[in-house]
């Protein structure tokens, strides 16, 4: 072979061998990407779920309260489609009554003009005090609730939480609910946590709940969630979200735990995949038990025994590969007997709960949460310090951790009675396990293609110089040009929304200083629109979201259509649009605001065959007051637009 020949040869290899290495880095790369963007997607439905939990919650606290054993819904129509709780003060006594003998007692009460005894609901009986004396946690009690409606409804239901540890529950002396043995004797004694739907068959607008209640084999005791009010069909809706909630947990951890296997099959030097593995298996694990999903969807009941144990091991043990992964990540910032310390203390209560009656193994509960806190303070401590010291990665590793202890804490202090919040662990522990999944990951990825990466990257480096070398001035205009349409690219990015490619808050921004300025300087008046989509979930839930991103997309580009300069309009977030009417009076944006409602409705509702309305709230700007203010009335206007019947322009008054 002549060495012309080998010359080519030996340059075509070379060649061939960048092609490859180039395109290694650029899967790497695509991989590292899309992971990414998958971790940001689960947050963001993270966050969502925990925003809806929260307003959950939130709302549940505006209902009305139980105020000595006497619930007054006359105000609420369950023709809504709504749920209530039935929380509040209920009546109270520690023996069994049946309902008639607890009538007895009422009226004895009301001739004798004496008090009857109540405790709140939901909570554990031993929580509450009764002549300043608390309750014992084990025996035997009876609570009752006089419910007033507004009018006889022939379909409401009730929705039955697990009650501890045994139940049975009348409405008026009709026996709907049993659920376990009713005793005095703690050997006789037969635990049961279950729940359910049940018909109330036509009662009045007056009736009462008699739950009797006997608990000798649980930590806590009586109703520690809330029963529930509605129809049978908003009942089942608000069980079928949670199931889809628990569904989609249980989901990402499965996949995860399965990833981590393979990961771990691969590259089993590493100890980090099997850990996160484990981890996501007790979360699902406790997810399936703690939510009652099974038994819910009627694929199987664990019994008392069974679900207390598995939802006790889980949250013992849970706390030993967690820590240990975070020490496999930060050796230098933690000390190994202070985590061994942890993890055989997670092993002895793990044992107990393994190997005695829940009566025993339950008291350890509150003990253990505030250990778990300072286990939080101390990992925190030491992924903090990692930060700092600017460990590989240590601020994803960061930012999921303060998410999960924020959520484990807000847990625990709820059930140390602490603080008044509702329980949001699971979220908090599917963002934990997301983000090292992603690390784990990456440097999975990472590992198996360096020396590829470094060989792309010196072939890449000696190609560049040669280009420049040859023809310099050429390559500096095109990376100018190109620099140019990214910063062009970047700068729409940032200011443009891209579903409706309307603009965003930020591109909003400097035609609000615009507007501003002119009604400082020249007196010219501005007003604001705020629109948002009516039932917009709704139509999301029925019609699928794709759908909604058609309502979204094309309700922007109606607005755009119709919307002409100066005035300009821009999503405001999620289903919410906002119009800034320069140079317009209040009048004159209302104009804007009718035309608008009026051709959305007109053309969209025709689009998707689906009724589609929107609610506009207008305010136009005062002497002296911010723009953020005029904001935040034209959203109150909004609101009482939607309160006065939605598909309308509602001016404000303030």
């Amino acid at each position: 072979m002549s060495k012309h020949s080998k010359h080519s040869h030996l340059h075509s290899q070379d060649k061939s061998s960048e092609a490859y290495f180039d395109n290694t880095h650029k899967v790497m790369l695509k991989l590292s990407s899309v992971s990414g963007v998958f971790l940001v997607g689960i947050m963001a439905a993270i966050l969502f779920l925990v925003i809806t939990v929260v307003e959950d919650f939130t709302d549940d606290k505006r209902m009305p309260k139980a105020l000595s054993g006497q619930i007054n819904l006359q105000a609420i129509d369950f023709k809504d489609a709504l749920t209530l709780p039935l929380a509040g003060k209920w009546h109270f006594t520690q023996q069994i009554l049946q309902p008639s003998e607890f009538d007895k007692l009422i009226r004895k009460a009301k001739v004798e003009d004496t008090t009857l005894d109540s405790i709140s609901v939901p909570s554990s009986w031993q929580d509450n005090q009764i002549n300043g004396k608390t309750l014992s946690n084990f025996g035997v009690a009876t609570y009752r609730l006089d419910v007033k409606l507004k009018e006889k409804y022939e379909n409401l239901y009730l929705f039955i939480p697990p009650i501890g540890t045994a139940h049975k529950l009348f409405v008026n002396d009709e026996l709907i609910s049993e659920d376990g043995l009713i005793t005095d004797q703690a050997s006789l004694s037969a635990p049961s946590m279950t729940i359910g739907i049940y018909p109330l068959n036509y009662v009045g607008e007056h009736f009462t709940i008699t739950v009797q209640v006997a608990n000798h084999n649980y930590e806590w005791a009586g109703i520690w969630s809330n029963l529930r009010l509605g129809t049978e069909v908003s009942l089942h809706e608000e069980q079928y979200r949670k199931v889809l909630q628990t569904t989609f947990i249980v989901a990402i951890f499965f996949t995860i735990c399965v990833f981590n296997l393979i990961q771990f099959s691969l590259r089993p030097e590493s100890s980090q995949p099997i850990l996160i593995a484990f981890i996501a298996a007790l979360l699902a694990l406790r997810e399936l038990e703690f939510s009652f999903v099974l038994e819910l969807t009627n694929i199987y009941d664990f019994s008392f025994n069974t679900g207390i144990r598995i939802n006790f091991i889980t949250f013992f043990l849970t706390v030993m590969p967690i820590t240990l992964y975070f020490y496999v990540r930060l050796r230098e910032e933690m000390n190994r007997f202070i985590v061994y310390g942890i993890c055989v203390t997670a092993l002895i209560c793990s044992a107990v709960a393994l190997l005695t009656p829940p009566k025993i193994f339950s008291q350890l509960a509150t003990a253990y949460q505030v250990f778990c806190l300072f286990v939080i303070v101390y990992i925190v401590y030491s992924v903090v310090l990692a930060t700092i010291r600017k460990r590989e990665n240590a601020n994803v590793l960061l930012l999921g951790t303060l998410i999960l202890f924020a959520f484990i804490a807000n847990d625990i202090l709820t059930n140390l009675r602490i603080i008044d919040s509702i329980v949001l662990v699971n979220f908090g522990l599917v963002a934990f396990v997301m983000c090292q999944n992603y690390l784990t990951y990456t440097y999975f990825i990472n590992a198996g293609v360096q020396n590829k990466i470094l060989n792309v990257s010196l072939s890449s480096k000696n190609k560049t110089l040669e280009e420049l070398s040859e023809n310099l001035e050429q390559q500096v205009a095109q990376r100018t040009q190109d620099l140019e349409d990214a910063n062009l690219k970047l700068k729409q990015q940032v200011n443009e929304d891209p579903l409706t490619c309307l603009l965003n808050r930020r591109g909003l921004a400097p035609h609000f200083e615009r507007a501003r300025k002119n009604f400082e300087d020249m007196n010219l008046p501005f007003s604001i629109l705020i629109i948002d989509f009516d039932h917009f979930k709704k139509l999301n839930d029925t019609q699928g979201h794709d759908v909604g991103d058609i309502v979204l997309e094309s309700g922007g580009l109606l607005m755009k259509s119709i919307v002409k300069s100066p005035a300009v309009v821009g999503r405001w977030g999620g289903e919410e649009f906002l119009v800034l009417c320069a140079s317009s009076t209040l009048e004159e944006a209302r104009k804007i605001g009718e035309e608008l409602r009026k051709e959305i409705h007109f053309c969209l509702t025709q689009e998707i065959n689906f009724p589609v309305s929107i609610t506009i709230g207008a305010a136009e700007i005062k002497q002296g007051e911010s723009t953020d203010n005029c904001i935040k009335r034209a959203d109150e206007a909004l609101y009482q637009g939607k309160l006065n019947g939605r598909n309308r322009v509602e001016l404000s008054t303030a």
